[in-house]
Parts: structure tokens; C-alpha cells; sequence
């Protein structure tokens, strides 16, 4: 009787060990999600790269979309280059990001588009905020 006692606090103990685990894995991917939201415009637009600095002919090619357009402008202050890491990598597999390098647009309520290529999100943008013209 003390064994199956013993053992059935046991599992229970485990049983908890794992539900909190999952809730500090879970919380922390929250956590992840909430830093790429944008804090003062409507969308952050984040690059993540592979090599080890910001591919300069990306992000001069995205500010110059940016500014194309006041309503792209108004919208889309925040652009971001996020390089390699592996920690980073991890969180990004949740958003199913696994190529590099890949444009991962947020708005206030989280995600809302990814590509690998700029001219997939330019077009999406325009679409989004409804530009008919850049």
C-alpha cells in the first residue's frame, strides 16, 4: 500500500513538474511575441538574417519603400534587423520561420505576414493599407 501510495505521489509530482514547465515555455514565447509588436505605429516590420550583420542593401531598400508613401509612412515606423541566434531561432520555429532571410510583419495583435522576399511584403503593405500608388 506505501508503494502505490509512493508512487502515485510521484506521478502526481511529475504531472505538476510538467504542467508548469509547459506554462513558463508557453509564457515565454508570449513574452517573445509581445517584444515584436510594434509600440508606436501601427505595424513593425523585423528582418531576421542569417550572416552576422544587417544586410545594408535590405534595410536601404525597406526605408526607402517606407518612405515612398506618407499612409506606408504613417503606418510602419518601427523596422527592425534581428541577426542569427539560436535562442532567437527557437521562437522563430514557432512562427514557422526556418529561412533566412525572412520579413516577419507585426501589427498591435500580433502576426501578420512573413516572406522571405521584400517584394511579397511591399505588396502585401500596399494591400494592407490600401497605397495605390509607390
Amino acid at each position: 500500500m506505501k508503494i502505490k501510495v509512493n508512487l502515485f505521489s510521484f506521478l502526481l509530482m511529475g504531472i505538476f513538474v510538467l504542467a508548469i514547465l509547459s506554462g513558463c515555455t508557453s509564457s515565454k514565447y508570449e513574452e517573445f511575441i509581445e517584444e515584436l509588436k510594434p509600440e508606436h505605429s501601427n505595424y513593425r516590420l523585423h528582418l531576421f538574417y542569417h550572416n552576422g550583420e544587417t544586410p545594408r542593401n535590405e534595410m536601404d531598400e525597406v526605408q526607402s519603400f517606407m518612405h515612398s508613401n506618407q499612409v506606408i509612412l504613417d503606418n510602419i515606423t518601427e523596422v527592425v534587423g534581428h541577426p542569427y541566434d539560436e535562442k532567437l531561432s527557437k521562437n522563430l520555429k514557432k512562427l514557422d520561420v526556418e529561412t533566412y532571410p525572412m520579413y516577419v510583419l507585426m501589427n498591435k495583435d500580433g502576426f501578420v505576414y512573413k516572406s522571405p522576399y521584400f517584394s511579397e511584403i511591399k505588396a502585401f503593405i500596399k494591400k494592407e493599407l490600401k497605397v495605390t500608388e509607390s
